[in-house]
């Protein structure tokens, strides 16, 4: 009776939605080449724990420091981000100085 009564209540939490939430699809359609592209993408965010490192920097980087109001939190918010920021490679930052040198000095842009 015991395992009857479980398996009822297994079906029912199952049926009403309180298993394991599906990751939400995000869509696009892009037009290419004369050609109509349909895109659906999945996020495996929603599968990761809230206490997971990857998920706390998810939330660090996209916290608005404006609506933040404590200020020891926001500093930490701050530091986080600086931490898990992402970084330009040496090129990308190369030509980056060499545009604002460029525009500082008067300089040509077109040969950059």
């Amino acid at each position: 009776m015991k395992k009857w009564f479980a398996a009822v209540l297994l079906a029912a939490l199952v049926l009403t939605g309180c298993g394991p939430k599906q990751p939400e699809a995000h869509e696009a359609q892009l037009f290419a080449m004369d050609t109509l592209m349909s895109l659906r993408i999945w996020g495996m965010f929603d599968a990761l724990r809230p206490d997971c490192l990857f998920s706390k920097i998810v939330e660090w980087r996209s916290t608005d420091l404006s609506q933040v109001k404590d200020p020891k939190e926001k500093k930490f918010i701050q530091e986080m981000k600086q931490i898990y920021r992402l970084r330009k490679s040496v090129d990308e930052q190369e030509k980056l100085d060499l545009i604002a040198d460029a525009l500082m000095g008067g300089g040509d842009l077109s040969k950059l």
